[in-house]
């Protein structure tokens, strides 16, 4: 690659982490009110370390104290998902945000939310039905329109 289009993806990452993180800040505000202090402590922590490579359902679990059966069926009666599919699901949600306003390299954003560029461009296409470019094509032309089609989040 080119200096120019090195240090073009390295501005492109530095944007992405900024937004992604924008995101992830406003998700804390989202949150069902009946839920306990606990499910709302890993709520929290999910939030704060969504986009970080490290974090795993393990960590979590272990972060929050919360190894037992009963946490994690309680975080599935109030979030309506487990907890890692709860992980998968805000991850995604992040890169539609990203899609939504931005036109960004697909590989920047798979790896900013945790994924390959394939696994990212496959667990998208599952969840919404269309590529990651598809989306972000329909949501520019959708703009002009002022229509919005693609609200399967």
């Amino acid at each position: 690659m080119r200096k120019s289009t090195l240090r073009d993806v390295a501005s492109q990452q530095n944007e992405v982490t900024n937004n992604l993180r924008r995101y992830a800040r406003l998700l804390n505000f989202a949150q069902p009110m009946d839920m306990s202090n606990r499910v709302k402590e890993m709520i929290a922590y999910i939030h704060d370390h969504l986009f970080e490579p490290s974090l795993t359902l393990e960590k979590i679990q272990s972060e929050c104290n919360a190894k037992n059966h009963n946490i994690t069926t309680e975080f599935r009666r109030v979030m309506g998902v487990g907890i890692w599919q709860y992980v998968i699901r805000a991850r995604l949600r992040g890169a539609v945000a990203v899609l939504s306003k931005h036109k960004v390299n697909i590989y920047v954003l798979a790896t900013a939310v945790g994924y390959t560029e394939e696994a990212f461009s496959r667990a998208f296409k599952n969840r919404y039905g269309c590529s990651p470019m598809q989306y972000h094509k329909k949501q520019v032309r959708d703009d002009r329109t002022g229509i919005v089609f693609w609200s399967r989040i």
